[in-house]
């Protein structure tokens, strides 16, 4: 194999590696938009439910890497253990302030907003909506290979 073309597969590989990180974000905003939906299916006449739809949506829109970012910042990280185990009660009852990383307002209020809803689900619904926790972690985990 001359040079040329193993710079040639470098840069199919370099290429590729892209590719599958876009298709990773995708999957990801896709997945968590689903969450936001089953959750609004379960509080159809909750207005706040309706603003984190358009906040997810204006963040795909913008910066659609931010919400993988944030999540594996906020929650795949620190949390785990918690969320491999599938322990939906660390999620509920978690006091979010004594994480060693600063948060904005805008993700401490979505997170605060999100974890209201869950707490308030029957229990089969927050089963299912573990396992979509469970599947945004195992995304961005993905994401960072």
């Amino acid at each position: 194999m001359n040079s040329h073309q193993s710079c040639k597969i470098n840069n199919e590989n370099s290429s590729n590696t892209e590719i599958n990180k876009s298709v990773i974000i995708k999957g990801f905003n896709k997945h968590f938009e689903d969450f936001i939906e089953d959750i609004q299916g379960v509080f159809p006449d909750d207005d706040e439910v309706d603003t984190m739809k358009s906040l997810l949506y204006v963040l795909k829109k913008t910066n659609p890497r931010l919400i993988l970012e944030y999540w594996s910042s906020y929650i795949s990280v620190p949390y785990k253990t918690p969320v491999e185990n599938g322990d939906i009660s660390f999620f509920i009852n978690k006091d979010y302030s004594d994480l060693d990383i600063v948060m904005t307002d805008s993700v401490s209020s979505f997170i605060e907003r999100l974890r209201g809803y869950v707490k308030n689900m029957t229990e089969e619904n927050q089963k299912k909506s573990m396992k979509y926790i469970q599947n945004l972690c195992s995304l961005t985990k993905l994401y960072y290979l």
